[in-house]
């Protein structure tokens, strides 16, 4: 439509293919070599050779994944973009930008002469986000150069190449809000983050855990997902590497190895992940909120009906039916706590490794440790969260605490069953 304009200085048998293009009554066959067709008609209107600029091209790709229909959707854009990017005469150059390659999927095996550049490369590095000097800028013009730390700290953190940007679209959102909040989920929603969720299992979870906590995640990055594997183990740390949810922390090894340790670039990613985390695991509203408060404030009976409240209304029997679930309820409490407590899991501490401890900031405070265990029957829930207590006194789980000067700690076991749950302290 934008082009109708072109329609007076067609003939009669290119009027009648643009009309159908218009008018979207072309056939799927005719609609592959539309763009080809356009830039025909602009060279020959302005004989000039056209640049051809294709943003998010695996968009479409990524879609079809998701709702199943991919094989369909490779088979048209392989043909799509190919029509217009090889052996077109009326082409100057061609630029495509995307998060995923999609080599393997032979998007595209038709074209040749392909130069591709990723966030790992030193090319064009500083063209991703918004560099350093031009956030200092923005923020003098608008007169909030007294932010520029908290912006740093909620938006920069991108390392592309040798360079370390921000992220363009929040720091823009940032100048004409003036609200320090996340802006970047705003333009896409979180399929991605929800779809890993709903696969994570204990692996997962420990990698979680290691990003939320500040640690690096080691990972080999081939820079050629596959989208037939989308979610799979090998490949989801690259996918949240090239989509903007993780970013690189180092390169290790020498220059032919493939292997980065990644991190969360900053507040506004870590933000997103923990609500995303937090709803797949407790949903929405203020159920967490009551489950903890009442753990902090050592009401254990209220903390066992607030936690069998939440397994029954938000989780679902499959999801108990897999210990990995246990699990992410775990990391779940330990990023709602964060900001009160210092919050270690599955580390060793006197005769063993414990669940969860959570060491408050002040030493005045309660100091909480958590054993889980998986009951084998509704029966033995009761016995199996005494056990648990009783695994906390018998492994001197407190010794760390203890020798950091903390007098008032609380044992918590808590025993699960399917949706059911028990709960004992000592």
């Amino acid at each position: 439509i934008e082009y109708k304009n072109l329609a007076k200085e067609l003939d009669e048998f290119d009027l009648l293919n643009f009309k159908k293009i218009i008018n979207k009554e072309i056939e799927v066959e005719g609609l592959k070599s539309s763009l080809k067709f356009l830039a025909r008609i602009l060279y020959e209107k302005y004989n000039k050779k056209v640049v051809v600029l294709i943003d998010e091209y695996d968009a479409p790709l990524v879609s079809a994944y998701m709702n199943r229909y991919y094989e369909k959707a490779k088979n048209f854009f392989k043909t799509f973009y190919s029509t217009v990017m090889k052996d077109n005469v009326y082409l100057q150059i061609g630029v495509m930008t995307g998060i995923i390659r999609v080599i393997k999927a032979g998007i595209f095996s038709d074209l040749n002469n392909i130069s591709t550049y990723t966030i790992l490369n030193d090319f064009y590095s500083n063209c991703y986000g918004l560099t350093e000097k031009e956030v200092e800028q923005a923020l003098k013009d608008y007169d909030l150069e007294y932010e520029i730390q908290d912006v740093k700290d909620w938006y920069n953190g991108y390392k592309f190449g040798k360079s370390e940007v921000y992220n363009p679209w929040s720091i823009l959102n940032f100048l004409q809000s003036k609200e320090l909040r996340a802006y970047w989920v705003d333009t896409s929603g979180n399929d991605l983050i929800n779809d890993v969720l709903k696969t994570t299992n204990k692996y997962t979870i420990r990698a979680l855990e290691k990003l939320f906590n500040g640690e690096g995640l080691k990972q080999n990055i081939s820079s050629t997902s596959d989208l037939s594997r989308l979610l799979g183990e090998d490949e989801l740390w690259e996918l949240l590497l090239f989509s903007g949810y993780l970013t690189v922390k180092e390169k290790i090894g020498d220059v032919h190895e493939s292997i980065y340790t990644l991190r969360l670039p900053n507040k506004e990613v870590k933000d997103l992940f923990r609500k995303t985390f937090l709803e797949r695991y407790f949903g929405r509203g203020s159920k967490l909120i009551d489950l903890m408060e009442a753990l902090t404030e050592n009401r254990i009976e209220d903390f066992e009906e607030k936690f069998q409240e939440i397994l029954l209304t938000s989780a679902s029997y499959h999801d108990t039916k897999n210990e990995d679930f246990y699990h992410g309820l775990i990391l779940g409490m330990s990023l709602y706590l964060e900001k009160q407590y210092y919050i270690s899991s599955n580390k060793e501490s006197g005769l063993g490794r414990y669940d969860l401890v959570m060491e408050p900031k002040n030493k005045n405070d309660k100091a909480y440790i958590l054993e889980f265990k998986v009951a084998k029957s509704e029966e033995s829930l009761n016995k199996e969260s005494q056990e648990a207590v009783e695994q906390i006194i018998s492994k001197k789980y407190d010794v760390n605490l203890k020798e950091k000067g903390i007098k008032d700690i609380i044992f918590v076991g808590i025993a699960f069953y399917g949706k059911l749950v028990k709960v004992a302290r000592n």
